[in-house]
């Protein structure tokens, strides 16, 4: 077991082996904490973040009675019988050392927090648009906490929009998908590239847009075909070949059954004659651009099969995005190395501080 730590800016994310994944933005008057649990946690969870069953009417669930607390009580209400019953009152079940527990019993009025819904919004300033909470906060911490605010929630409004539900349909994957092809511009070649996309609802378009059924006069002129095989199956085969291809790029496309795809992208290229093709295939990695975590490419071909991803595909918390993957390199000149150093130092020390 281990834990992967990944800074960019002021995000820090930290993911285990099993898939848990939490992420925390430090502004400048807050922080926030974002928590994604792994699939197998579904309906496991328990206290102040709900059940994670996808249902957020019963998240409310009073500890020890069992109570669900109706969505729109009111703050207070959820206080008293919601919050307090999800109180840690022995040590033994604090993350806090002993010199740093304060006991605290289901009953203690020591403590009363003031409530969002009971505050006067008379005054509250025209950024929070009447959002209670912003309200609360500019009345606790003023105009920096207003903006804190306005940035956590955006923060949090994307990550939500990329998130789906555990019954959602994903989007088919690309499990075989040139990402760079280099190509020597010579005539009469016998290329031979192959698209596999793979869905367990069944992949019900495969399509190329340098297929004679896409464009027909460029697959004219290249003397392009394409043999398709699998459709209705959950995984789908696209054997292209060529005597010639331009250079630039060029697209693949596959759908599922229910209506989920998925879209690759191939770059054509000029053979570098200071560089053998052979040379560039030594120096592939395969692994997606923004995997959350360093993988070899076993570990990789792993992960595709249980989550779904691919080189042209990554995932978050199950949602698959397109994302362009370079699957061949030539060497790295010494200008490269030096920028390459950087970038880890700047890492580095966004993780450190």
């Amino acid at each position: 077991n281990y834990l992967t730590a990944t800074g960019f800016a002021n995000v820090l994310t930290i993911e285990d082996a099993s898939g848990n994944v939490v992420k925390a933005s430090f502004l400048k008057d807050l922080v926030v904490l974002q928590v994604a649990p792994r699939d197998g946690c579904f309906n496991k969870t328990f206290g102040l973040s709900g059940n994670n069953n996808g249902d957020s009417s019963d998240d409310l669930r009073v500890e020890g009675t069992g109570e669900v607390l109706p969505g729109n009580s009111s703050s207070a209400e959820i206080f008293e019988k919601f919050v307090r019953s999800q109180l840690i009152t022995e040590e033994a079940a604090s993350l806090f050392p002993a010199e740093d527990f304060v006991p605290v019993s289901s009953g203690d009025d020591a403590f009363t927090p003031i409530f969002a819904d009971q505050l006067d919004v008379s005054s509250c300033p025209a950024a929070c648009g009447g959002v209670p909470a912003c309200c609360l906060d500019a009345s606790q911490g003023g105009e920096e906490l207003v903006e804190a605010f306005t940035v956590a929630t955006k923060d949090i409004e994307e990550t939500n929009h990329e998130a789906v539900g555990f019954f959602d349909n994903l989007r088919p994957a690309f499990d075989e998908a040139p990402g760079l092809f280099v190509y020597s511009g010579q005539d009469s070649q016998n290329i031979k590239l192959k698209f596999v996309a793979t869905d367990v609802d069944g992949i019900t378009t495969l399509s190329c847009d340098i297929c004679p059924d896409v464009d027909t006069d460029y697959a004219d002129a290249h003397n392009v075909t394409c043999d398709l095989s699998g459709l209705g199956t959950n995984s789908s085969v696209m054997a292209i070949k060529a005597k010639s291809l331009e250079y630039g790029s060029f697209s693949c496309f596959c759908e599922d059954s229910l209506g989920a795809n998925s879209t690759s992208v191939t770059i054509v290229v000029k053979e570098d004659k200071t560089t053998s093709a052979e040379a560039w295939e030594e120096d592939v990695v395969v692994r997606p651009l923004s995997s959350p975590r360093s993988e070899s490419p076993s570990d990789t071909r792993e992960k595709k099969t249980k989550t779904r991803t691919t080189t042209m595909t990554t995932t978050i918390r199950g949602k698959a995005s397109t994302s362009l993957a370079v699957l061949a390199a030539p060497t790295p000149s010494p200008l490269l190395w030096c920028y390459l150093l950087l970038l880890l130092t700047a890492v580095s020390f966004a993780l450190a501080t």
